[in-house]
């Protein structure tokens, strides 16, 4: 399938976020190794997707507000463009055409599903940051092939968290990509991370922060020899540093030990981006893009589990409270109820704890699910209570906790559970 090794980059939101970032993009470059092929997967710049995000708040296209947070999202990049390109006319109006699409769907609000819509809107900012980023390697003599990641990465009709249809996507990108890499002096190939598409062409996301995972589809349909992950931190951490003093960094971790810690918040990549690299042995690379020489973490089968805790942070999360006047048992029936309804609603569940009759359920306190969910449990004769926000700390490989007495001051205790190597507390948050 290709004459050389492939390597895959994901670029994320701070690494393309203002003209600085994109002129570093091209110092990434020059340090790449010789004879790889390059797969450049790449997020929305800065925080395009929040402002993008803040649109969907309005049912009016015309609404004087919606049209100020519009051009906010249209300058942000105008200034990137008009700073680095010497005739940015001709990008500017392409740009403006494709943004002008948020707008165009907002007119539909009424008609569409809200999470379809969100994926239409939403999507957006990964096109603009590609577009700007192609024109401007293209300026600076670096050959790229751009491609729409929607017509490589099929998947179904999710909207927002949308299931990768593998042997459609596997067959998309070897017609696609195969016979750019069937030469030995093949340009690089910019894409899209979080979208895809459905069969029917409709633009789909795969949830937040999704340009991780997929840089990882397109890494094992590809047969990748790696995939690189250019952060602004030096690596991954044993803790955030916005929420922790000093945080070491972790040269190496497991397949298994990077998914865990993914899973319980570690920012520092998607929860879904290791099972495919796992699969294909295909190791990851987290770097600093500040720093592309500084080793970073080594994500691989062969390394050991970290020797330190490491201490993950999940703010702006909900606790649940359910149960029933009738002293049912919470086991006889009340509880796999409660995690169908979730299911149904697709809130996601970070923690669960049981009495003889009440069920309790750390969610994310974000989810705009949350509200109808509260409707249909009061609506089962449940009683029912939400508090948010709340703070949930996770610390794995929970050895020597040098920082159990700051964790005890977070705030109130609402819940707590600890097995062999993860400890877990649930605290209310001050606001």
């Amino acid at each position: 399938m290709k004459s050389l090794p492939i390597l895959v980059y994901k670029l994320g939101g701070a690494s393309v976020r203002d003209p600085e970032a994109l002129r570093n993009v091209l110092h990434l470059l020059e340090h790449r190794p010789p004879h790889h092929h390059l797969v450049l997967v790449v997020s929305a710049m800065g925080k395009t997707t929040n402002g993008l995000e803040a649109l969907l708040r309005f049912s009016d296209p015309n609404d004087p507000a919606c049209q100020r947070a519009w051009r906010q999202v249209y300058d942000f990049h105008a200034n990137i463009v008009t700073t680095l390109f010497p005739e940015p006319e001709l990008l500017l109006r392409k740009m403006d055409t494709l943004l002008t699409e948020a707008l165009d769907w907002l007119e539909q609000r009424n008609r569409l599903d809200f999470d379809f819509l969100y994926d239409q809107v939403v999507s957006l900012g990964e096109q603009v940051s590609t577009l700007i980023l192609a024109d401007w390697l293209e300026l600076n003599k670096i050959p790229v092939a751009w491609f729409d990641a929607r017509q490589l990465i099929r998947t179904d009709a999710t909207w927002r968290e949308a299931k990768v249809n593998w042997s459609g996507t596997a067959h998309l990108v070897r017609r696609h990509l195969a016979p750019l890499f069937s030469r030995p002096m093949a340009p690089l190939v910019l894409t899209q991370g979080f979208i895809g598409a459905t069969v029917e062409g409709k633009t789909t996301t795969l949830g937040r922060e999704g340009s991780d995972y997929s840089a990882a589809i397109l890494s094992y349909c590809l047969e990748a020899k790696g995939m690189t992950i250019w952060k602004d931190v030096q690596g991954v951490l044993n803790g955030d540093p916005k929420e922790f003093e000093a945080p070491e960094l972790l040269p190496e971790l497991s397949y298994q030990d990077a998914i865990e810690m993914a899973y319980f918040g570690a920012t520092v990549m998607h929860p879904k981006t290791l099972q495919p690299l796992h699969d294909a042995c295909i190791p990851l690379e987290v770097k600093s893009f500040v720093q592309p020489n500084a080793p970073g973490t080594h994500v691989s089968s062969r390394t050991k589990s970290p020797a330190k805790p490491c201490y993950i942070v999940k703010r702006r999360q909900a606790l649940l409270t359910i149960f029933q006047d009738d002293f049912r048992f919470a086991t006889e029936g009340l509880l796999s109820e409660a995690l169908q309804l979730l299911q149904e609603h697709r809130v996601k569940v970070h923690m669960v704890q049981n009495s003889a009759l009440r069920v309790e359920l750390c969610v994310e306190g974000e989810s705009h699910r949350l509200d109808s969910l509260a409707e249909q449990a009061v609506a089962k004769g449940w009683n029912f209570t939400m508090h948010k926000p709340m703070i949930l700390i996770t610390v794995y490989q929970a050895g020597d906790l040098k920082q159990e007495p700051k964790l005890r001051g977070m705030g109130q205790l609402r819940m707590e559970q600890r097995n062999a190597n993860t400890w877990r507390l649930l605290f209310e948050e001050e606001v």
